[in-house]
C-alpha cells in the first residue's frame, strides 16, 4: 500500500518540485498551498507532512506546534521547511520531526521521506 505525504508549501514550484520527487518514489502525495486546521489534517490520514514555515496567512511552526499538541495528529511526523535562518529553532521549538532549509538538497529531502516512512524506495 503506497504511504502518502501531505505538503504544505504555498510557493508553487517549490510544491511542483516535491511532488515530482516524491511521486518518483512511488508515495500518494497531497498538497495545499494553504495551512488546514488539525482536524482537516486529521481527516486526510498522511503518513507524513512537508511543512513550510512561511505560509501566506499562517505560520507553519505554529500549525506544527498545534499538531503535536493535538493527541489525533502529535504522532504523524512533520517536516518543517523554510528559507528563515533559524528554521533548526523553529522546528525544535514547533516540535517538527526533522527540518530542511531552502534552497533544500534533494537527497536530504528523500533520506528524511524515506526515515519517517519508514520505507526505501528507489531513486
Amino acid at each position: 500500500m503506497k504511504k502518502t505525504v501531505l505538503i504544505i508549501e504555498d510557493d508553487p514550484d517549490i510544491l511542483e518540485t516535491i511532488e515530482l520527487i516524491l511521486s518518483d518514489m512511488n508515495i500518494h502525495v497531497m498538497s495545499t498551498p494553504e495551512a488546514l486546521e488539525a482536524n482537516e489534517i486529521y481527516a486526510l490520514a498522511p503518513d507524513l507532512i512537508i511543512l513550510d514555515h512561511w505560509l501566506q496567512k499562517k505560520l507553519g511552526g505554529d500549525l506544527c506546534l498545534a499538531l503535536k499538541s493535538d493527541p489525533h495528529t502529535k504522532k504523524i511526523p512533520i517536516i518543517m521547511m523554510s528559507a528563515d535562518l533559524n528554521i533548526a529553532n523553529v522546528a525544535r521549538y514547533s516540535l517538527a520531526d526533522a527540518y530542511l532549509a531552502k534552497p533544500f538538497d534533494i537527497n536530504e529531502l528523500v533520506n528524511l521521506t524515506q526515515k519517517y516512512l519508514g520505507e526505501k524506495v528507489n531513486v
